[in-house]
């Protein structure tokens, strides 16, 4: 299998609203509002490589259930373990149930290379525009006028009719098309090889909760597991077994079934006996439930009554020969001997089974394997054994549990596809009390209660990685390069670097508008109009003019358009230059502390009143950051100015490549130590590599001058959320370190390294319960010097220290108050006297680092991963065959299959470490959506045909709901006009759905999309060129800004059929389609029955989406 790059990227956890737009910062944001496990360093005082989904985070990201999880890119899915059940921790009165199920994928992340320019035209190509001037813009209408209909239906299939030739009034270029010949091949990209992996996923338990509302399971499941449904099962027939002898029926045990009797439970004939217990190995259908049964004065626990018809003397009874079946609820599967004549036992509803033969409705399937939730009425002999096809389900299931499962082949899956759901995962303190039964036992709980998921027990959580093992240093150093040769328009991020200048206020007006020469007007020169201020010019006299800058406040930006008139009053104030003017940069005490990344597309930089550009096109953004003391300044910073630069994600700019060479013991004493730091001692120069990172960005909430420091707690964290700044600095630190999901074991079954870390866990409990129950002085200074570093307050000694001292006193007076006298010479032992909650909880205390290792222990993967690997990788003369002939298909990947290596893991569990956020932003130089044309349509505002035939505009032709037909129908679409045979590019990344004719001898391609935050919808680009859609087919995955054809004609008899002014109107029609009614044509997007569009149901107005890929291709709004 060959591993394709990566054409798409999803959040792991999307908000199902899809008005709401999701990006890195939300995410960022809402990380940092977890309770624990933040990146790169945790508040347990250790290094932590992922980051932390719980209920806090969800809620952030407004949330709700299910909660599924997303593949976060394309890639193959090669590992992963699912629980049966969550496995549980023990910690004496309270039981905490965790998930141990992960899901390993593996990706191919890929930079293309930058092609060479090529300087070369031919001939024969068409007009272009790309200066957007007047002359090389055209303007095109999209519906005709007419009423000719699609010459084909939406289900066709990709048809290439006849094109029309005839002659136009207007001499027109003939369309080109550059195609790729298939014999060129591509040369590779830049390519890493990294992992996703997703952990603490939802148990098996959690797919079986309801099998009539069965949530999806991930599909790289076992596909061959079935489940007994409720179809054409039989009701069983045997015994009943009552309540009470003649009383209610509880349930009907099956001929066969072996019971045992309580001989002393009996009616007075004897004829009815008290049931104690099934047999071994025998149940029945429903399960039955112990009950109390008032025996004289003694009670005894019976399942319920069953009738012999006669005193029996042995307990041991076996039920033969009844008839008894009305019972609706003993009903389940029969299973049946290798003849199918006989039942010979019952499985219940919802029982998971493996089968073998073949598979026929009306048929009968071999039963190999009973795997779970469901047992026989009766043991099941070594015979074969037959059951109905017809009462099965197929499900996905996993195919071991609680074991790593390796794939024998990986899966291919697509980013936002299902990989699981959060799972459930209880720290101590979120535990389950257990009640006790009237003996005062505890009583045991095996298993997470269903009904936790719905009440405050359920605890969700997610822990997400990326990480390479690879060389990251070397790939970002080739990714550098290549990114330097990326053009402008791919560098849509702003770097800004520490140093850098900020103008803190514009210059102030000097002048105003004044009075235009008589008979003139006032010209507007800049080009783009969606700006903090504007250039004007004014004739001041017959020959003269003077040019002035003006605020483009909102009632300006009403009226004022490029190369256009305005009106303005004479006492408009006005600058003479530029408001913003490079030379004062260098005079600015406003001077960046803090490296920072925007995106100059986020919805912050693109008002008007955030960016500018002056005549020497600079162009300006006004930011907030922060200085070299700390403390927020804010300014326009100029894109030509020093330490500010254009970069694309690729630049990596200010990603820190950091490796950790310390062990946990060494880490957590370093953190420890870090709670000691304050005005006298706050140097980071001695702590290691990955804590001094960390706090040094931390620091940064703090004005230097506070002479305040973080600290590794998670109000400090929590208090970075609303900085943006600082936020994304901790999320560009890149690890080096060992995983924690790999650990040696010794002979002993225990984990060295966490071993080394047992006094640190245990020493200060141990020390605080001898100071408190013997009242050790010298215990006491040890443990308030441990509790005021622990929790960072080393300014509260005395108050630790007091409160020790009472708490001692008060353990005394209760000791004392219980010491033996004449009247009670049963004196309770010490550990009775010391009967303090506080005790008891350190007793607790005192051994949860023995449980917190189980569970460590049990949620290793590494080294069976590796194992898998390896044994998955030994080559095969399979493998060596597919080498030689190779497969020439023409996707860029494939092209590199001999390169594909196998998955592995390093052997010692290193790797580069990179925040899941991160990782998804070094493609996202990409806007979630573009315009679909590289120039401006020429029916845009500053267009030749913007003034009547405006496509932004719902007061013509062009517009979505324009009556068409004589005003039976609307017009379902909006119509962007072009010169000759425009190119069309795809607004987003896309599946093709279909490409066939459409109105007037022109074709329409239909693409479903799917943008880099999650939104998917179907496009119909309509009446494009029919021989430049040619080359198209099904199926065909698009990229965004990839041509896909070039705008047509509409032609009837060979003319065509909209010319305005004497030129002939090329065209797009762009119909926009949310998805409600389905992504994919099963029900066709023409519709002649739904009025008045003749559309599918969930057709809408595209007007937001061009404007929005407007905004994006363009940098400024559409008027």
């Amino acid at each position: 299998m060959v591993l394709s790059s990566i054409k798409k990227w999803r959040y792991p956890i999307v908000v199902e609203d899809k008005k709401k737009k999701v990006n890195a910062n939300h995410y960022f944001r809402a990380l940092l509002s977890a309770k624990s496990g933040f990146y790169p360093v945790s508040i347990n005082k250790l290094v932590h490589m992922g980051i932390h989904i719980d209920q806090k985070v969800l809620d952030e990201l407004h949330i709700g259930k299910p909660l599924k999880v997303n593949c976060i890119a394309d890639g193959e899915v090669i590992a992963y373990r699912v629980n049966g059940h969550y496995p549980k921790i023990d910690y004496g009165e309270k039981v905490a149930f965790f998930s141990t199920g992960f899901v390993l994928v593996r990706h191919l992340l890929e930079m293309e290379r930058v092609p060479e320019k090529k300087s070369e035209t031919t001939d024969s190509d068409p007009p272009t525009a790309d200066n957007n001037t007047p002359t090389q813009a055209a303007n095109a209408d999209t519906n005709s006028p007419s009423d000719s209909t699609p010459a084909a239906a939406d289900t066709a299939p990709s048809q290439s009719p006849t094109t029309d030739t005839g002659t136009s009034p207007v001499t027109t270029p003939a369309p080109t098309t550059t195609e790729t010949t298939e014999n060129e091949k591509k040369e590779p990209g830049h390519q890493l090889y990294f992992y996703s992996l997703y952990m603490h996923m939802a148990d098996s338990a959690y797919y079986d909760k309801d099998p009539k509302k069965p949530e999806p399971a991930p599909a790289f499941w076992d596909q061959e597991t079935y489940r007994v449904i409720d179809n054409q099962l039989q009701n069983i027939e045997g015994l009943r077994i009552r309540k009470e002898p003649k009383g209610s029926i509880k349930a009907v045990l099956q001929n066969g079934t072996k019971v045992n009797l309580n001989l002393a439970v009996h009616d007075k004939g004897k004829q009815w006996y008290g049931v104690s217990s099934l047999a071994d190995g025998y149940t029945s259908i429903p399960t039955l439930t112990p009950f109390e049964y008032k025996n004289g004065e003694k009670i005894e626990m019976i399942l319920g009554w069953v009738y012999t018809g006669e005193m029996v003397n042995e307990s041991l009874f076996e039920i033969k020969e009844s008839k008894d079946s009305n019972l609706a609820s003993s009903k389940g599967l029969a299973v049946k001997n290798e003849s199918g004549e006989k039942v010979i036992s019952t499985i219940p509803i919802g029982t998971q089974i493996k089968i073998t033969g073949t598979k026929n409705k009306k048929g009968l399937v071999e039963l190999t394997e009973i795997i779970r939730n469901g047992k026989p009425t009766i043991p099941l002999p070594e015979t074969k054994k037959m059951v109905n096809f017809a009462s099965l389900e197929k499900i996905s299931r996993g195919k071991k549990y609680d074991e790593v499962v390796v794939l024998d082949k990986p899966y291919s899956i697509k980013a936002g596809e299902l990989v699981g759901h959060i799972g459930h995962y209880q720290e101590y303190e979120d535990a389950i009390d257990i009640s006790k039964n009237d003996d005062e036992k505890l009583q045991n709980i095996e298993t997470l209660p269903v009904d936790t998921l719905l009440n405050r027990y359920f605890k969700p959580l997610l822990h997400i990685e990326c990480f390479t093992c690879e060389d990251l240093p070397d790939y970002i150093t080739q990714t550098q390069t290549e990114a330097g040769k990326l053009p402008d328009d791919e560098k849509t991020l702003l770097a800004i670097s520490k140093g850098a200048k900020l103008l803190a206020h514009p210059n102030r007006e000097d002048t105003t508008v004044g009075k235009p020469y008589k008979g003139t007007k006032i010209k507007v020169k800049s080009k783009n109009v969606d700006n903090k201020w504007i250039q004007i010019e004014i004739n001041t006299s017959e020959t003269e003019t003077k040019t002035l800058w003006i605020e483009n406040s909102e009632e300006v930006a009403k009226t004022a358009k490029p190369d256009g008139e305005i009106a303005l009053k004479e006492n408009t104030v006005a600058w003479s230059q530029h408001p913003l003017q490079s030379t004062e940069l260098s005079k600015s005490t406003q001077t960046v502390g803090t490296p920072l990344l925007l995106s100059i597309h986020d919805e912050k930089f693109t008002s008007r009143d955030k960016r500018a550009e002056d005549e020497q096109d600079t162009l300006w953004w006004q930011v907030e950051a922060l200085d070299d003391k700390n403390l927020p300044i804010a300014g326009w910073v100029s894109s030509k100015g020093e330490g500010v630069k254009k970069v694309s994600a690729w630049d990596w700019f200010d990603f820190t490549q950091l490796t950790e060479s310390a062990s946990l013991l060494e880490f957590y004493k370093d953190v420890e130590l870090s709670f000691k730091r304050d005005k006298y001692n706050s140097s980071l120069d001695n702590y290691k590599p990955t804590l001094k990172a960390t706090l040094s960005i931390l620091d940064k909430q703090y004005p230097t001058e506070s002479k305040l420091y973080a600290y590794i707690k998670e109000v400090y964290f929590n208090r970075i959320i609303d900085k943006d700044i600082l936020t994304q600095a901790l999320a560009r630190l890149l690890i080096n370190y060992e995983s924690e999901w790999y650990c040696e074991i010794d002979t002993e079954g225990k984990m060295p390294k966490w071993e080394e870390l047992n006094n640190e866990m245990t020493d200060l409990v141990k020390n605080l319960l001898d100071y408190l129950k013997n009242g050790d002085e010298e215990k006491k200074e040890i443990c308030v010097n441990g509790i005021c570093v622990n929790q960072g307050i080393l300014n509260k000694k005395e108050e630790i220290k007091n409160m020790l001292e009472q708490k001692r006193h008060e353990i005394e007076k209760k000791s004392a108050q219980n010491e033996p006298t004449e009247n009670n010479d049963k004196a309770e032992s010490e550990e009775d006297n010391v009967n303090d909650e506080i005790i008891t909880y350190l007793q607790e205390q005192a051994t949860r680092w023995e449980k917190e290792k189980e569970k460590i222990k049990k949620c290793l993967w590494w080294k069976d991963v590796v194992k898998g690997l390896a044994s998955q990788n030994k080559p095969t003369s399979d493998s060596s065959k597919t080498n030689e002939n190779g497969d020439t298909s023409n996707t860029s990947t494939e092209q590199t299959e001999a390169k594909t290596p196998p998955a592995t893991l390093n052997p010692d569990g290193k790797a580069w470490f990179i925040h899941p956020i991160s990782i998804m932003m070094l493609t996202n130089y990409k806007k979630d959506i573009i315009f679909p044309f590289k120039v401006k349509p020429i029916n845009n505002f500053d267009k030749q045909f913007g003034a009547n035939y405006n496509w932004t505009k719902d007061n013509n032709q062009t517009m979505f709901g324009w009556g068409r037909s004589g005003g039976t129908r609307k017009h379902a679409a909006r119509d962007l006009y072009t010169e000759p045979y425009t190119e069309i590019v795809a607004i987003s990344d896309g599946v093709i759905l279909q490409v066939a004719p459409f109105y007037s001898q022109t074709d329409q391609i239909t693409i479903k999309h799917e943008t880099w935050s999650g939104r998917q919808f179907i496009i119909r680009y309509g009446e494009v060129d029919h021989d430049s859609a040619k080359k198209l087919k099904v199926g065909d995955f698009v990229k965004q800004g990839t041509v896909i054809a070039k705008t047509g004609k509409l032609l009837k008899d060979g003319k065509p059929e909209l010319v305005i002014n004497g030129k002939v109107i090329y065209m797009l029609h762009l119909e926009y389609y949310s998805g409600n009614s389905g992504l994919n044509l099963t029900k066709p997007l023409s519709d002649k029955a739904n009025k008045p569009y003749e559309r599918r149901k969930d057709l809408l107005d595209p007007l937001d989406i061009l404007k929005e890929g407007y905004r994006n291709s363009f940098g400024e709004d559409p008027q």
